[in-house]
């Protein structure tokens, strides 16, 4: 009985969305700092002692000092539909972390960040009336993990990412009164939290000076779980729903960092979320069209960052670092047409230092395309990214006279 009642929910949804939000888990965020986004994401070969970033934990090693950062953004996306253009905005928090030394050789960080985004509505119009479809929340990862340097030229490092979220996805069907005797309306709604869990390790060689590897493989350990109730008109009470999501995908990242010059930096990687092939199949809450299929996600990522040339200058050109950047990939779910749905996004973006060198500013902006189904409208999305980061200098030894 239960499922019934969710699968009539999915039912409308199915046939009433044209957002790639609404599909399966909805949109994978790469990363959700301004510095990752603004190269392109490229991350799983950087390392740096004056920057945290998390896509990689085998970099923590090379903290030196005491790192607070957070940041938000504020995204614009519009589609055009049947002739008529929609347009929304979302902005919110996106990231907090702290990292800190622990050895010599050792470096630990903790922090949050979005994984997946579901925010979405669209009404629909039928002859029987209007249905109105809205679906909020997305899953969040908590993170805490640790670097350590083998060797001058390894470093290894493991991270432990809690998941969790809400999900709420609803729908109201308000009946044309001339389809029906006396106009009516029908509702659904089901919301609840959803929770999981998985593992990192990573790994960085500088194989030679101007060149250095990376390594990223992320494994699921608790498949995501949701736990919530499904409230229908016409049904008293909340029904009690329950279903195991055992979709969640295998993640495998590999890149380079080439050394051009002494300020100069590319960086390029390939990253690769791996679905089975009957992911979804069975899958009730996580929306996918009868018609679609899962199907792996795979990336490219490129990014060319230039060093500041002097931190110390008055001059805030010279203190600036920049940073261009461009990523390219394929949704995770495909129509039974073979048609693929792919992304394209340029990015750029800056560091400032800022408060003697004890604080930096990060800005970035994305502007990108998600396109490939004819049957569904293309999007134009333009992102703003902006994050802070705070050092200092902990435990010091104070001479004393």
């Amino acid at each position: 009985m239960r499922q019934a009642f969710i699968l009539l929910l999915l039912t409308g949804i199915a046939f009433g969305q044209s957002f790639y939000n609404r599909l399966g888990y909805g949109t994978f965020n790469a990363s959700a700092s301004a510095y990752a986004a603004s190269m392109g994401y490229a991350t799983v070969a950087y390392s740096d002692s004056n920057t945290v970033l998390n896509a990689n934990p085998a970099a923590w090693n090379r903290l030196r000092r005491v790192f607070f950062s957070s940041g938000g953004s504020s995204a614009v996306t519009q589609i055009n539909l049947d002739g008529s253009r929609i347009q929304r905005n979302d902005t919110r928090f996106q990231t907090g972390q702290i990292a800190f030394p622990i050895g010599r050789e050792v470096g630990f960080a903790l922090g949050l960040e979005p994984v997946t985004d579901l925010n979405s509505e669209m009404d629909s119009e039928s002859a029987e009336g209007v249905l109105s479809e809205t679906q909020s929340g997305g899953i969040w990862r908590y993170y805490l993990g640790a670097g350590y340097r083998v060797t001058p030229k390894l470093s290894i490092g493991a991270r432990l990412d809690i998941l969790n979220g809400l999900q709420q996805r609803s729908f109201i069907q308000e009946y044309d009164s001339s389809a029906v005797a006396t106009g009516a309306a029908v509702s659904s709604e089901i919301s609840g939290i959803i929770s999981g869990s998985s593992f990192a390790v990573g790994g960085q060689l500088d194989f030679t000076e101007k060149l250095q590897l990376g390594l990223l493989l992320d494994l699921p350990l608790e498949q995501p779980h949701f736990s919530g109730t499904v409230i229908m008109s016409g049904v008293a009470g909340e029904l009690d729903y329950e279903e195991a999501f055992t979709d969640w995908p295998v993640r495998v990242e590999a890149g380079i960092r080439y050394r051009q010059s002494e300020r100069l930096n590319l960086y390029v990687s390939l990253a690769q979320w791996v679905f089975t092939e009957d992911a979804f199949s069975e899958a009730v809450l996580p929306g996918m069209p009868s018609s679609w299929s899962a199907r792996s996600m795979g990336a490219l990522q490129l990014g060319l960052v230039r060093l500041p040339r002097d931190l110390n200058s008055r001059r805030i050109v010279e203190r600036m670092e920049t940073r261009l950047g461009f990523n390219s990939r394929n949704f995770y779910l495909t129509p039974v047409s073979g048609q693929l749905i792919y992304e394209y996004f340029a990015a750029g973006g800056f560091s400032l230092p800022l408060m003697e060198r004890k604080s930096r500013l990060d800005a970035s902006l994305e502007i990108g395309k998600r396109s490939g189904v004819e049957d569904y409208p293309d999007e134009w999305i333009s992102r703003i990214r902006l994050g802070v980061q705070l050092n200092e200098v902990w435990f010091r030894n104070v001479k004393r006279r």
